[in-house]
């Protein structure tokens, strides 16, 4: 789960949040949000699932699977040989 720290960081400042908001969303402190996003702590996997499904982005996104943020797309994107922003 290395890339989840950056993943969830940019998803979380791509969604203008701050880290006491996200942590309220979760009932988790703004410590908990800093050791996810320094990678001291990873959130359970119940968590990972809502966190994809907040943000709209598929688990192998958020862990650094893919580099596609949704799953519909990275079908269509490699079946017809495009980047994700095509």
């Amino acid at each position: 789960m290395n890339n989840f720290k950056s993943r969830i960081k940019e998803l979380r400042i791509a969604n203008n949040l701050t880290y006491s908001q996200l942590a309220s969303m979760y009932g988790k402190s703004e410590g908990a949000i800093r050791a996810w996003e320094t990678g001291r702590t990873n959130p359970d996997f119940d968590t990972i699932i809502s966190l994809a499904k907040r943000f709209k982005v598929s688990i192998d996104y958020l862990l650094g699977a893919s580099d596609t943020k949704k799953p519909e797309n990275e079908d269509i994107s490699k079946r017809l040989g495009l980047s994700e922003k095509a």
